[in-house]
């Protein structure tokens, strides 16, 4: 037992001064919508492409996050220490008990999952997969591809309709209205 400590601390050191260190990844996480995001866990990555924070910003059962696909690289994360694995374990079972999957944007388009399917058994070790570009993943919606169209002709030739009142309606009804103006608005805009 004593020969098992004074190995760990042994390879502590050694990792500690070794210059081939893996790149540390702040894993945040937003626990409700509208919430900050909460300190998750700090953990090594292999992989350089990856920013040294991400926040898990939301859920998905979608087939998207956890089906295969050439967009999707996997990359293995490991906790940086003890309390870290354990709550990252503890992450795991709670996706693993929902059937769900965490991602996080880390720029306009790319993406970080973390799936309930986890390849290995070993506890210290989590896989997810990142892409740099989610708008090749078939059906995912969590980023939006740009949109460099031009409006139509039929849009852009309808002159923008004055509001009929100038004065602000206050009330039930006055909300009613206004609510009423606005859709038929919209209405005659997009029914051309």
């Amino acid at each position: 037992r004593a020969l098992s400590n004074s190995s760990s601390s042994a390879s502590a050191t050694i990792k500690a001064y070794s210059p081939y260190l893996m790149p540390d990844l702040e894993l945040h996480l937003i626990p409700t919508p509208g919430a900050k995001p909460e300190f998750l866990a700090t953990v090594e990555t292999p992989c350089l492409a990856l920013p040294s924070k991400i926040v898990l910003e939301g859920y998905t059962r979608d087939a998207w996050a956890w089906k295969p696909h050439s967009a999707w690289q996997n990359a293995t994360i490991s906790p940086t220490t003890p309390k870290a694995t354990s709550k990252l374990n503890g992450f795991v079972t709670y996706l693993k008990e929902r059937h769900k999957c965490a991602y996080g944007r880390f720029s306009q388009t790319a993406l970080l999952v973390i799936s309930y399917i986890q390849s290995s058994s070993n506890n210290n070790t989590v896989t997810c997969r990142f892409t740099l570009d989610a708008t090749e993943v078939p059906n995912c919606n969590v980023v939006k591809p740009k949109l460099n169209q031009k409006p139509s002709a039929n849009t852009a030739a309808l002159p923008k309709q004055q509001v009929t009142s100038k004065r602000k309606k206050s009330g039930i009804l006055g909300n009613l209205l206004g609510a009423q103006e606005r859709t038929e608005h919209c209405m005659d805009v997009t029914h051309v």
